[in-house]
This record gives C-alpha cells, structure tokens and sequence, in this order.
C-alpha cells in the first residue's frame, strides 16, 4: 500500500518555503474568504479546510514558531548507526508531530532519550548473552571431559548415576547463582554508570 506524504504548512496556504510574511498573511485571507463564503453550501469541508488553514497560519506567522517548524521540516530519521534512513520512522514522526503539538526539539529530545536507553538494553542483553555462552561452554567442555573420564572408569552404571544426580544440577544452581550475581553486581551498575557519563557529556 502505498504512503501518503502528509501536506505540509506552505503547502495548505499555498505558498513557498521562502515566502515573506505579507505574502503569507496575504494568502491565509484570501483563501480564508474563499472557504468562509463555501460554508453555507459545503459546511464539513469549508470548516475543516478553515480550521487547516488557521493551524497552518498559527505556525507560519510567528518567526520562532516557523524556525522550529522549518527545522521539523528538514529532519530526517535514522537507524541506531546513524547512517540509513528509515522512511517509517519519519512518517511516524510526522504524524506524532501532527497528534502531539510538540516541537521539532522537543520531539528531538525523546527520541535521542529512547535511542540511549535502547542502547544500554542492548548492550545488557549482549553481555547477558556472552555470560551464558560463557556457561555453556563450561558445561561442553564439562561434559566432554566426564564423557572421556567414563571410558577409564570400570563402575560406568555407578559413575553415571552419580553424575546425573549431584553434578548437572549442582553446575545449574551454581551457574544461576553465578548469573544474578553478574547481573546484580557488574550488569546493573555498568548501566548506571554509562547513564551518569551521558549526562556528564551532555
């Protein structure tokens, strides 16, 4: 399906990026005659066009309102590596802009925020992950280690069954105990401590 582009400011008073004020309060009353003398025979879309134009005005005809709409205008989203752009994200950017009422650095903002905590969740799931391939590779090498002591033990049915009883679980509770005591004394701070060195650098 394809997308629609929503239209923009200029376009609704049909005027161009670089056009003056007077040209712009000129337009918004011509064609805001326009649609108030088609109110008494198309209501609906006399008013809404109306309450479009006037939305559209409101922002144009103040200079820091127009800067920062002009700058909404020029702001293209990207991917975590901050290089491809990503075409939904800016359509859901136009239209939380749309829905919200919230400025172009206000939107900035929270998505700069949401990149960054994105970021330590990530790396916390990538370190959690290199841990537990860490685990597992112990237990390989366990496994593999019991599997070569079986073939010099002579009481094998013995041998095994005491390995299945004692030493699997025992290396499961030992590796989850291990776990919450990374998580809770290396994973945990680690954040908070990159969470400190932004706001510093910021």
């Amino acid at each position: 399906m394809p997308k629609v582009r929503m239209e923009t400011y200029y376009e609704t008073l049909c005027v161009s990026r670089t056009a003056k004020q007077e040209e712009i309060i000129s337009q918004y009353e011509d064609l805001k005659g326009f649609w108030v003398s088609l109110l008494p025979k198309v209501p609906f879309e006399a008013e809404t066009k109306l309450i479009e134009l006037t939305r559209a005005f409101q922002v144009l005809n103040n200079p820091d309102n127009r800067k920062h709409y002009d700058e909404s205008l020029d702001f293209d989203f990207v991917l975590l590596d901050g290089k491809t752009k990503d075409p939904e994200m800016e359509e859901a950017y136009s239209v939380y802009r749309a829905t919200h009422g919230k400025t172009y650095i206000e939107i900035l903002t929270e998505f700069s925020r949401f990149k960054e905590e994105l970021g330590d969740t990530l790396w916390m799931l990538k370190t959690s992950t290199l841990y537990l391939l860490g685990i597992l590779f112990v237990y390989t090498i366990l496994t593999l280690s019991l599997s070569f002591l079986e073939t010099w033990t002579r009481n094998y049915e013995t041998f095994y069954q005491n390995t299945n009883r004692y030493l699997v679980p025992a290396f499961l509770v030992l590796g989850s105990a291990g776990f919450l005591l990374f998580r809770n004394f290396f994973l945990i701070p680690k954040a908070k401590q990159r969470k400190e060195l932004r706001k510093k650098l910021n």
